[in-house]
């Protein structure tokens, strides 16, 4: 009757290999210290905890529920099924590797054993060099199974990287065609998914509005002589024949031989950034006009005018402190009735701009337990602000308020553009 022995051998790289003992006339007593010794000299730690299990079936169920070992060793003829058989019960469920090593095969045995993806085939020999050839054998599958797996983790991320990305990314071939592409990609530019990208067999200058084409070509021939491109800006094409300005990096493939055999680039979506420029640069033209001004109302109407055109919003007000009180002095989207004063230690999203120095950025109003309506009551009914301070020398001598019918209507940029134009006031009081 063949015995199982499950072994555990305890070494830098935790090997763990499950081994037939066949019973042959070679005894099962010497067949475990040639083996323990073959172990040895691979470079295993011999020390070994054996477990004996009650049957065949139960130690196979295990291994195919634990997977817990990294190489099965097995003879090719057993009690309830042969070797061959168990590597394809085993390759059902586990892609650990397999050595068959038996002294009753033949060539149709070997032939049947790689058709059914066992890794090795050894035959077993009576000399001591077998059970080294068989160490060795092992220490080769369990590293080339351990390099694959780790490569396989590796093409993994990289593809949930490529997948989760907030940029557009694209695989093209020498000629410009695209070959692989990620969902952010058909999205960009208007398409279903990255399969109608691919089906269409578009080339990476289809997806460039015509006026960039030529300065693309010239791009992609500096690719090829330096390898790489860095933050080129195209005016790029949707589906739909509408165009979006994108930044583009790309960078060529190399093969074995270090000869190109392919691009990547990475393109994202400039639009806000762009948008934000613009802005900017108007921002900085209506400011020129608060140089020279004297008068704080001629200030507060000059400020609330640039936030009207330039950033375009419409509702707000432009208020100072005055002693222990804040005082609104100028406002649009609304006639106040009557001058509207605020306590500077009291209540009020305002107040707290100045208590604290800082930008106040509220997307929704109706969670702030500091915000009063105020005079706009009955003119509109805000759901969402932004409060810049004014300050000289970091104290806070006005602030700029800016209210929205909408919620969460102000973004980041937005702040930093009242910012800024709320230095530019600070400067002009200032001077």
């Amino acid at each position: 009757m063949k015995t199982i022995h499950k072994r555990r051998h305890h070494s830098d790289e935790q090997d763990l290999v499950f081994c037939y003992k066949d019973g042959s006339r070679f005894g099962g007593t010497w067949w475990a210290k040639r083996f323990a010794a073959a172990m040895e000299t691979a470079g295993i730690d011999r020390k070994a905890r054996y477990i004996r299990p009650h049957s065949f079936r139960h130690t196979l169920n295990s291994l195919l529920r634990e997977k817990e070992y990294d190489c099965v060793v097995s003879d090719y003829v057993m009690p309830e099924m042969d070797g061959i058989r168990l590597a394809v019960r085993i390759r059902e469920q586990n892609d650990v590797p397999f050595i068959l090593y038996t002294g009753q095969g033949s060539e149709e045995v070997a032939l049947d054993a790689f058709e059914a993806g066992i890794d090795d085939y050894i035959r077993k020999e009576h000399e001591k060099s077998s059970f080294q050839v068989l160490a060795k054998r092992i220490r080769v599958a369990v590293d080339k199974h351990r390099a694959e797996e780790a490569l396989r983790l590796s093409e993994e991320q990289y593809r949930k990287i490529v997948e989760t990305s907030p940029d557009a990314i694209a695989l093209m071939d020498l000629d410009g065609t695209i070959i692989a592409t990620n969902k952010q990609a058909a999205l960009l530019h208007g398409y279903d998914g990255e399969e109608e990208m691919l089906k269409l067999g578009l080339k990476v200058f289809d997806l460039l509005a015509p006026e960039d084409r030529e300065r693309a070509h010239q791009d992609l021939e500096q690719t090829f002589r330096v390898g790489y491109v860095r933050n080129v800006e195209y005016s790029l094409l949707k589906k739909d024949g509408a165009t979006f300005p994108a930044e583009l990096n790309a960078s060529v493939i190399l093969g074995e031989s270090d000869e190109p055999t392919a691009f990547i680039a990475v393109v994202r979506d400039i639009t806000s950034r762009k948008a934000y420029r613009k802005r900017l640069e108007v921002l900085h033209e209506h400011t020129s006009q608060l140089k020279g001004v004297t008068g704080i109302d001629e200030v507060a109407r000059l400020t609330l005018d640039a936030i009207e055109q330039v950033l375009g919003f419409h509702l707000g007000n432009f208020s100072v402190v005055e002693g222990d009180m804040l005082n609104e002095i100028q406002t649009r989207g609304f006639e106040p009735k009557e001058e509207y004063l605020l306590p500077l230690d009291g209540r009020g999203v305002s107040i707290r701009a100045i208590r604290t120095g800082m930008t106040q950025l509220v997307p929704d109003i109706r969670l702030d337990e500091d915000y009063l309506i105020g005079p706009v009551e009955g003119f509109y009914e805000p759901l969402s602000e932004l409060v810049v301070p004014v300050k000289i020398n970091e104290h806070v001598i006005a602030v700029i308020n800016v209210e929205s019918e909408k919620l969460n209507a102000f973004t980041r940029d937005d702040q930093k553009l009242l910012e800024i134009l709320a230095g530019y006031v600070a400067s002009t009081i200032f001077n």
